[in-house]
């Protein structure tokens, strides 16, 4: 009895890790496809004095120079970063 029972979980466990990798690999490619399309529409919904890279706000600082909280370059009045 013991065997048999082994015999099926060890089957299901096959069953469910060949389930499990094509779900998981479908899951990490639908969240790739997801940040691409985030970062693509960032820049059009970004408010004025803010940064592009991360959304500080940057309000007070300098009109040129680099965002204190991730570091990318920004200059307020074109509104362009490189």
């Amino acid at each position: 009895m013991d065997i048999i029972l082994q015999s099926i979980g060890a089957e299901l466990l096959v069953v469910l890790v060949l389930l499990a990798l094509p779900a998981w690999a479908l899951w990490g490619w639908f969240r790739q496809v997801r940040r691409a399309k985030d970062k693509a529409n960032y820049g059009l919904h970004a408010q004025p004095d803010h940064c592009l890279g991360c959304n500080y706000d940057l309000a007070g600082l300098a009109r040129a120079g680099q965002c204190p909280e991730c570091g990318r370059p920004y200059s307020i009045g074109s509104r362009r970063s490189r």
